[in-house]
């Protein structure tokens, strides 16, 4: 597995590993047989759909990068699917909660001479329209009142939507209960959309149970010093 990934790192995506295992009077020996294939390298990465973010701001943000005097242009899948997620990210950040990164296609042409694959890659985008915050609606809260659940609220009613923002605003909330002993509780944002106003709102349902108490704190292996 170690080999393998290995591999996958340095832009082997086809590359296979097996192994046999021959057993002698002084011992077991293990060999480990590889092929590798032919490397798949980044020549080209490029973008359709997007009208509000140029090619390049997108591909500084992508951790996959194309072949350059610095870089080896690894091709790595997995890396590919987290890529993904930060083009959504990067508009959900800015107003564009529909945002999606609705295909991936992929060209790939065989250098012979150079014994690797080249490749292109076209991320597809969906942006959708940019979305105003509206505010969020408490209910369920009985212990802290709202004003205390948004005291060091981020996202404000009248900007410009941020995902990132608002989960923010969610952890606080969370953390104002958490802090004060009460772990259990249960916390459901639900988004509410209007697509005509392009407006973002919130409704969270904050399910109370009751406060953690300590018991006990209990101190094991301390057999120099005392509790």
């Amino acid at each position: 597995r170690r080999i393998r990934n290995f591999l996958l790192q340095k832009g082997y995506t086809t590359s296979t590993v097996s192994h046999t295992i021959e057993e002698t009077p002084a011992g077991i020996n293990v060999t480990f047989n590889i092929n590798e294939g032919n490397s798949s390298i980044i020549r080209e990465i490029t973008f359709t759909g997007n009208t509000i973010a140029s090619n390049r701001a997108i591909k500084n943000k992508l951790a996959l990068k194309e072949i350059g005097l610095f870089k080896d242009g690894a091709y790595q899948p997995s890396t590919l699917e987290q890529d993904k997620q930060t083009i959504v990210k990067y508009y959900h950040e800015r107003g564009y909660a529909d945002a999606a990164v609705i295909d991936v296609k992929i060209d790939s042409v065989t250098n012979e001479e150079k014994q690797r694959d080249e490749l292109t890659i076209l991320f597809v985008i969906q942006e959708g329209a940019q979305y105003t915050y509206s505010g969020i609606r408490i209910s369920g809260n009985e212990v802290f009142s709202e004003s205390e659940l948004l005291r060091n609220q981020k996202l404000k009613s009248g900007q410009i939507f941020n995902e990132t923002k608002f989960q923010e605003d969610i952890s606080s909330i969370t953390n104002v209960y958490y802090e004060n002993g009460y772990m259990s509780n249960e916390f459901y944002p639900v988004p509410v959309k209007d697509a005509d106003r392009h407006e973002i709102s919130y409704d969270l349902t904050i399910r109370e149970h009751t406060r953690s108490h300590i018991e006990n704190i209990i101190i094991k292996g301390n057999t120099k010093t005392k509790e």
